[in-house]
C-alpha cells in the first residue's frame, strides 16, 4: 500500500509469482478519496488508517470509510507526524500517534477511544518525532526524534 495524499489515492500493489511488479489498483473507490487529502502517514492491520496533518485519523475497512471517532482526547493532536497500529483488525491491538507538537505519544483503541498518552520528563526527547514503532508484547516503544533513535518502556500498559 502506498499513500499519495497529493492525488487523494491509496495504491495497493498485489503480490504475484514474480513479486510486486504489476500495476497498482486504487484501494479506495473515488467516492471515498476526498478523505485522503492531507494524508501524511498510513498504518495497516488489515484495515487502513490514514493520519492527516490536522490530526484527524481516517479509517478504511476493505476500501470503505468507517468511523474512527477520536473520543476522549482532552488536548487535540498538534503537528502529528506518524501513526502505528498493533495487532490485526481481528485480534484487537491499538492505534498510536506521534504527536510532535504536544511532545507525546497518544494511544487509541481500534474504535477511536482515547486510552492514554505517553510523555517524557524531558520534552526535548519528543519534540521532533519522525518515526514510531510499538512492541506491546515487550512493553517497548521505539522513537525517532530528530536524528536520534530512542527506546522507552510502556510501563503501566
Amino acid at each position: 500500500y502506498v499513500l499519495d495524499g497529493n492525488t487523494n489515492r491509496i495504491l495497493r500493489y498485489q503480490l504475484n509469482a514474480t513479486g510486486y511488479d504489476g500495476a497498482p489498483s486504487d484501494y479506495v473507490s473515488t467516492s471515498g478519496t476526498s478523505a485522503i487529502s492531507g494524508g501524511i502517514d498510513i498504518a495497516i492491520d488489515g484495515d487502513v488508517y490514514v493520519l492527516q496533518a490536522d490530526g484527524k485519523i481516517i479509517k478504511y475497512h476493505q476500501g470503505s470509510l468507517v468511523a474512527f471517532a477520536q473520543k476522549g482526547l482532552d488536548v487535540p493532536l498538534k503537528s502529528p507526524t506518524c501513526i502505528f497500529v498493533t495487532g490485526s483488525m481481528d485480534e484487537g491491538g491499538s492505534v498510536y500517534v506521534a504527536d510532535s507538537g504536544n511532545s507525546r505519544i497518544v494511544k487509541f483503541s481500534k474504535a477511536g477511544e482515547f486510552v492514554r498518552q505517553y510523555r517524557s520528563v524531558d520534552e526535548s526527547l519528543m519534540n521532533n518525532l519522525r518515526g514510531l514503532y510499538v512492541d506491546e508484547g515487550n512493553k517497548r516503544v521505539y522513537l525517532v526524534n530528530g536524528n536520534r533513535l530512542l527506546q522507552a518502556s510502556l510501563a503501566g500498559q
